[in-house]
């Protein structure tokens, strides 16, 4: 029996390179660096401002270190305040920190908004402060407990929910380690955490605000 003769060998046909335009991986990429961001401002969550929670009546601290700082040079100003020092240690021993780390965030991308360091001074302490220049945007004080008592217990404690007595002085309101947004016509707007959420949430709050008073046509220093 004669056997069969070999098959020729096939031929490969070489496929034609497909025509980038034609390939669907590179218009999923171009879809997505198209889609993605135009519906990013659709899903980014941004919080409304805070309502105004009462008003800060006018106020004068008597500094250790001599002299007088009035509330009235704030006005026209958003500002973040916090309080710390001996007398609320070591409940507050991160509010200094976290007001500074603040302060520097809205220097750095220029926010506009103030930060006020209040250290709760004792007799005895060194380097108490005496009067310090209100037209800068970070401000540190020395101040007596007994002079912040009266706004601690009229304004702050009240609206820290039931966390501290409603009469509750500066010490004991300090031992919270919350930071405090005033807006620019001296409202009371809001109490934050010194944790990095806390932080985050006043960050952009007091923008909102600057914002809102912006739009209002408030006069702003």
């Amino acid at each position: 029996m004669t056997p069969a003769p070999p098959a020729a060998p096939v031929e490969e046909v070489a496929t034609p390179p497909v025509p980038w335009y034609r390939n669907p991986w590179v218009w999923g990429v171009i879809a997505g660096l198209v889609f993605v961001p135009s519906i990013r401002p659709f899903m980014r969550h941004i919080p409304e401002p805070p309502p105004v929670l009462a008003p800060v009546p006018e106020y004068e601290l008597n500094l250790a270190g001599g002299g007088v700082a009035r509330s009235s040079e704030l006005l026209g100003r958003v500002y973040v305040v916090g309080m710390y020092g001996a007398p609320c240690e070591p409940d507050c021993s991160g509010v200094l920190p976290a007001l500074t780390g603040l302060s520097e965030r809205f220097r750095q991308f220029e926010r506009g908004i103030t930060v006020l360091a209040i250290r709760l001074y004792e007799g005895g302490d060194v380097g108490a402060e005496g009067v310090v220049d209100l037209e800068q945007e970070w401000l540190k004080l020395d101040v007596a407990p007994v002079h912040l008592d009266g706004i601690a217990a009229q304004v702050l404690a009240p609206h820290l929910g039931g966390t501290v007595p409603r009469s509750a002085g500066a010490a004991q309101v300090a031992r919270q380690a919350r930071v405090f947004l005033v807006d620019a016509a001296a409202n009371l707007r809001g109490h934050y955490g010194t944790d990095e959420v806390g932080l985050d949430e006043v960050y952009h709050r007091a923008q909102h605000v600057l914002q809102d008073h912006r739009r209002d046509g408030v006069v702003l220093r």
